[in-house]
């Protein structure tokens, strides 16, 4: 039985190794037409779901285990921030870990484990001063739960609190570097707003991040719901980017995340995700 395994550990591995490396392929640098943004050019269309088919309840049990972040599940239910509407379909929250590795499962079911997302965030950054100021009319507000991005009216734009060139705005680039991903001291957290307005940049569709309302998270936040928000890649033009939003839960502190995904029968699924909380109201 143990050697019959190894073939197929092998396999799943070099079919992760085979994704990562269009993945690196698909990332490009800026173009002359577009904002100042390492970007990918056609994989940001793809999204993972899960398949539901009949199987003992044993077998169930064990893919539950095995594929789920059952823990963050609960705890977003719990809160009323995932599935507490009944007639929208459920999402369920695959096992992840950093932001980056949780939006590459999310849409082609590998982690970021060779850093490809976290380059291409990175390298977007030191690009931010020239870019971060759209001038296209008619732009959406990046609508998010706490500090680190706000909507200016007047100029139709987000505005990140830590402005380019400014300590923090180095602090925010020093915590992307590729070489230093584990090493630089700090609050990681307060940044998490400015790197996921970047990110969805990067990927050109919205990221939806769900959170649990927790009192324990009130502490340094605009609001207790951590980074919990829709993130919109206002820098392109709405016709470049998916609509498809990639959807994320995170629990505090906000160190993990989770992708959140819908299980199909095999039929097309229509997924209506409600923006607001159960206890928006």
């Amino acid at each position: 039985m143990e050697g019959g395994l190894w073939p197929l550990a092998g396999a799943k591995r070099a079919h992760a190794r085979c994704i990562q490396d269009l993945i690196k392929r698909d990332i490009v640098p800026p173009c002359d037409s577009g904002p100042g943004v390492f970007h990918l050019k056609s994989l940001h269309r793809y999204s993972v779901g899960l398949r539901s088919k009949p199987v003992h309840a044993a077998l169930g049990d064990a893919l539950s285990t095995a594929l789920l972040d059952l823990p963050l599940q609960r705890a977003l239910e719990e809160s009323g921030s995932l599935n507490w509407c009944a007639t929208e379909a459920p999402l369920y929250a695959l096992k992840g870990d950093g932001l980056l590795d949780a939006v590459a499962m999310s849409m082609w079911g590998v982690p970021d484990t060779d850093l490809s997302l976290r380059t291409a965030l990175y390298n977007t950054t030191l690009c931010v001063p020239d870019t971060a100021r759209p001038t296209s009319p008619g732009l959406l507000p990046c609508l998010t739960g706490g500090v680190g991005t706000q909507f200016n009216h007047s100029e139709g734009c987000p505005h990140c609190v830590f402005q380019p060139g400014g300590e923090a705005w180095d602090h925010v680039i020093r915590l992307l570097e590729p070489r230093t991903r584990d090493e630089v001291p700090g609050d990681k957290g307060a940044y998490l707003h400015v790197h996921l307005f970047l990110l969805a940049n990067v990927i050109r569709r919205a990221i939806v991040v769900l959170s649990e309302h927790t009192k324990s998270a009130a502490a340094g936040w605009a609001s207790n719901q951590g980074p919990a928000g829709v993130y919109l890649p206002l820098l392109w033009d709405s016709a470049d980017c998916y609509p498809y939003p990639v959807v994320l839960g995170s629990v505090f502190p906000w160190r993990r995340f989770a992708p959140l995904v819908t299980v199909s029968s095999g039929a097309e699924l229509r997924l209506y995700l409600p923006v607001w909380t159960v206890n928006a109201g």
